[in-house]
């Protein structure tokens, strides 16, 4: 509905209005219901649609809008590929350099780990672990190492 109003007041009772009818018509309906009661709740907020274009002029037409933000996309999604894109390409593709962990550091977390506890997959628990000694150390830091 389109209408010729007196004043910004007047806009915005219409719209209130409007919003309230459509309240009331969707009461079975409580996904719509809920939305337009909460933008009665939030109150008016008018909106400018404006944009400006690469020839820096004001733009007010949706479907010149639509467009700039088209071609805008289009660019910016599909340039080419630069140098230091490939770079990251192949750094993603590499093998990370992981520092061999030291015997102390294993003795360390296998201490750290919580007694009674339920074993995972291979059932060792917290306790044979941290009771196995130097040996268990030196095996555990041998399969580590192996991975």
């Amino acid at each position: 509905m389109i209408l010729k109003l007196k004043s910004e007041s007047q806009a915005v009772r219409l719209y209130t209005k409007e919003l309230i009818t459509t309240v009331e018509e969707n009461k079975k309906n409580p996904r719509q219901f809920f939305e337009k009661s909460r933008r009665i709740k939030q109150g008016f907020k008018p909106q400018t649609n404006m944009m400006i274009n690469d020839n820096t002029e004001l733009v007010t037409d949706k479907k010149e809008i639509a467009e700039i933000f088209k071609t805008h996309f289009e660019n910016f999604l599909n340039r080419p590929k630069s140098i230091s894109d490939e770079r990251e390409d192949i750094m993603i593709t590499v093998e990370p350099n992981i520092v061999e962990p030291i015997r102390e550091e294993i003795a360390k977390i296998i201490n750290s780990l919580k007694n009674n506890k339920s074993p995972g997959e291979d059932q060792i628990t917290a306790e044979l672990l941290k009771h196995g000694g130097k040996q268990m150390v030196n095996d555990v830091h041998k399969v580590i190492i192996e991975i």
